[in-house]
């Protein structure tokens, strides 16, 4: 079962929270109540205030395939940051803002 434990859910990354610096860890402390389970923490870039926040999304989950949404949904902010980078680069986009997915 997983267990949403962050400032932000991590059904919530989109063009304006975007996770990063993620890491995926067993707890390996015997005395922990989570003991064998898997945590998963992140930083949360907010790109239109150039700010980070760390381990703004948190969860603790009984296996890593838990966590396989929240990282279709990173996955599909990031494939869409590096289209648009290869767009600009190619002089065929104009915005510098880079993590919309399209529509």
């Amino acid at each position: 079962m997983l267990e949403d434990i962050g400032n932000l859910s991590l059904s919530r990354p989109d063009d304006a929270n975007i996770p990063v610096t993620i890491f995926i860890s067993q707890i390996d402390e015997k005395g922990d109540p989570n003991y064998g389970k898997f945590r998963l923490t992140a930083e949360n870039f907010m790109p239109r205030r150039s700010s980070v926040s760390s381990e703004a999304y948190e969860a603790i989950a009984d296996n890593r395939e838990e966590f396989k949404d929240f990282l279709n949904k990173v996955r599909e902010l990031y494939v869409a940051a590096l289209t648009k980078i290869d767009a600009m680069i190619n002089e065929s986009e104009d915005s510098l803002y880079y993590w919309r997915i399209k529509d």
